[in-house]
């Protein structure tokens, strides 16, 4: 596209989106930008990232170009878990390699939870870096 405006010459531009980050599974991961983990048990997102790595290497794909995140469940409610048991298994997540981690809260209605999470959680995970 060219073209001069009334007050400002334009020039040429071009306008190509952005592309869509895409998460597909199994034999499609070579097209990859981010994988996920469902809540995994302690030991597994370290696991399947090394099956990621070296399922990469064999198609050529650059390990560190792909975001690595998994999904875990936040549960403050009564006798479930507590602020410490969520910041450790955030603080095992980020050793085994996940940069990011969605966190579900099932009763995400009560804020309570949420403001033990901000209050509690966060800070004392904010300076986490992935192994």
């Amino acid at each position: 596209m060219t073209g001069t405006g009334r007050h400002i010459p334009t020039g040429r531009h071009t306008r190509t989106p952005p592309t869509i980050p895409r998460l597909p599974e199994g034999r499609h991961a070579r097209y990859a930008d981010a994988c996920n983990i469902l809540v995994p048990d302690p030991g597994e997102s370290r696991h399947k990232l090394v099956v990621l790595r070296r399922h990469g290497e064999e198609v050529g794909r650059n390990f560190d170009e792909i975001e690595k995140t998994s999904l875990i469940e936040s549960d403050l409610g009564p006798d479930r878990q507590s602020a410490a048991d969520v910041i450790a298994n955030l603080r095992a997540q980020a050793d085994e390699g996940i940069e990011h981690v969605i966190v579900n809260m099932p009763d995400v209605h009560d804020l309570r939870y949420i403001e033990t999470f901000g209050r509690e959680i966060i800070p004392a995970v904010a300076e986490l870096v992935p192994a």
